[in-house]
């Protein structure tokens, strides 16, 4: 798309004419012979200093400091209209950030108060906890009836070494859904807490954190951030900052909830916004003067119309990623199933994590088909490619293998039969896809893949892969007919399905990360669904490109 962006104006012309006459009509001008005649140079020493010239004069200088004056402006309105255009964006960033960090309490807190064992809080805590993890200290407290006491801690809390504060801020905890927060503790270590009692909580039971303090880093380039705990921008309320010397310049300023307290963001920009040209508009025509007055004013209407045209873009661009971010989710969520199914026998949990790879819908699927009472059909797989054909194809391949499904086929034929839908040749995508048929009383799996990962097992010997004989992916038109395996899994055990966004890394072989999550998966015995954020926390604590949809089985005792 091209945009014409250039500013045209009508020029004006202003003259000074004078005539000097003597006499009138019908009659000649004469002087005396010995009048002087007045030299050429005095007679324009006179047309300069005539009154219209000094009109002339005022009013290109009055002009010239009125555009100077709107340009300082225009100027400093552009860097305030795109300084709070880019501090909305730093918001929205935060304001999805705050949930990580109340998402992990909860969970534990929820952990906390069924097991009512302060090993499994212990145990799910301490991967968020320490060097590169988001808490720096996590602890378990029972806070009612009487004074609050510590039931179990993970790492250094700061709180602690300020009873008084500990036991204020605890007692005052009650049942919500919103974060307790507290001031900013002056150190050392200097840092703050959160808390989390989950709503209708009977046991008295609090889990309290405390975020470790890193710099920030701006998601704008050429942004620079700092974020206060609370509504005073001071340094002893200082929580992170993009920088260690904070500069000058305009800054903007921003209040975002978090819990029972809020967080201010100001922000201020490392370069011009706007270009270099307008920051020093008004300079330029302040020193051209009354002979630029034409020039001055072709170039502050180029600037606003520029202005207000990347201002336009910038909103329509908005506008554009929000619209294309809530159709992705809104049609990944609506071509997922249920987000907690529920078959008798077994326990199942499941997620999908969407790709920070673009906005494009992404083609991972997982699903469940109750075949009867006893057993169940399980699937997930993977389309290539991205957007819109990827989700199409994603939700027909699904809705066959429901069909199939439920028509009684096994594993291997559902995948026989939907490598006759699709061809990658006229199609232009393949899919990857791992069936298993699982009869709950038995405790028997019969499975077959098409180009797809193997599941994972874990039980109390461990944790292992099953092994698959894997036939090509659906779509390549190999004639290959893939190869089914039973297997019987002991009393308790789970198996574990997922995408390749789990293990797939750039750089780092296949193998290795297979190996890393089989690792990370030996000794998790307790739910089935905190196994599985135990296995996303440890594979991907910074995100994935790609997305990754897991789909987990455990068997109840």
């Amino acid at each position: 798309m091209r945009v014409d962006d250039g500013a045209s104006a009508a020029p004006f012309a202003s003259s000074i004419g004078s005539t000097l006459s003597q006499g009138g009509a019908g009659h000649e001008a004469t002087a005396p012979r010995d009048a002087p005649v007045a030299p050429a140079h005095r007679l324009r020493r006179r047309w300069l200093a005539h009154p219209s010239s000094a009109v002339i004069v005022a009013i290109g200088l009055a002009l010239t400091i009125g555009l100077a004056a709107g340009a300082q402006v225009a100027s400093n309105d552009a860097k305030a209209r795109l300084l709070n255009a880019q501090l909305r964006q730093v918001a929205t960033a935060l304001e999805a950030s705050i949930s990580q960090l109340q998402k992990p309490l909860i969970d534990a807190d929820h952990i906390a108060s069924s097991t009512r064992s302060t090993k499994a809080f212990e145990t799910f805590m301490q991967f968020e906890v320490g060097d590169g993890a988001p808490f720096r200290a996590v602890s378990l407290w029972r806070i009612r009836p009487g004074v609050p006491r510590l039931l179990i801690g993970v790492g250094r809390s700061a709180l602690l070494s300020q009873p008084g504060v500990a036991r204020r801020f605890l007692s005052g905890l009650r049942p919500s859904t919103q974060l307790s927060v507290t001031a900013i503790f002056p150190g050392p270590p200097r840092g703050y807490g959160i808390a989390e009692v989950l709503p209708g909580s009977r046991d008295g039971l609090a889990v309290y954190a405390e975020p470790a303090l890193l710099p920030a880093s701006s998601p704008v380039a050429g942004l620079d951030v700092a974020l206060y705990l609370g509504r005073t921008v001071a340094s002893r309320n200082l929580m992170a900052s993009s920088r260690p010397t904070y500069p000058s310049g305009p800054q903007a300023t921003l209040v975002v909830p978090f819990g029972s307290s809020t967080i201010t963001i100001v922000a201020t920009s490392t370069r011009p916004l706007e270009g270099v040209l307008p920051s020093e508009l008004p300079w330029l025509i302040g020193g051209l003067g009354v002979l630029l007055v034409l020039l001055a004013t072709l170039a502050n209407e180029r600037h606003i119309h520029r202005r207000e045209l990347a201002e336009t873009l910038a909103t329509a661009t908005e506008l554009r990623y929000d619209v294309q971010r809530d159709i992705s989710t809104t049609l990944q969520q609506a071509l997922l199933p249920e987000e907690h199914p529920v078959f008798p026998g077994v326990d199942l949990a499941t997620r999908y994590v969407a790709g920070t790879r673009g906005l494009e819908i992404g083609g991972d699927w997982y699903d469940t088909i109750a075949i009867d009472d006893d057993r169940l059909f399980v699937a997930v797989g993977d389309v290539s490619g991205r957007g819109l054909q990827a989700a199409t194809a994603m939700a027909y391949l699904r809705h066959a293998i429901r069909a199939y499904a439920v028509q009684g086929d096994g594993p291997e034929v559902v995948l026989g039969k939907l490598d006759e839908l699709i061809d990658v040749e006229r199609d232009e995508y393949f899919a990857t896809v791992l069936c298993a048929l699982v009869e709950v009383a038995d405790r028997r799996v019969t499975l077959a893949s098409a180009g797809h990962p193997p599941p994972l097992v874990i039980d109390q010997s461990g944790a292992r892969y099953v092994g698959l004989t894997v036939s090509p992916p659906i779509g390549t038109a190999s004639g290959a007919r893939p190869i089914p395996r039973t297997v019987v899994v002991e009393p308790r055990a789970a198996l574990i399905a997922f995408t390749d966004g789990l293990v797939e890394r750039r750089g780092i072989a296949l193998d290795d990360r297979l190996e890393t999550l089989r690792a990370a998966a030996v000794g998790q015995h307790g739910p089935v669904d905190a196994t599985l954020t135990h296995l996303l926390t440890s594979l991907i604590p910074d995100g994935s490109e790609d997305d990754i949809a897991i789909l987990g089985v455990k068997w109840r005792p």
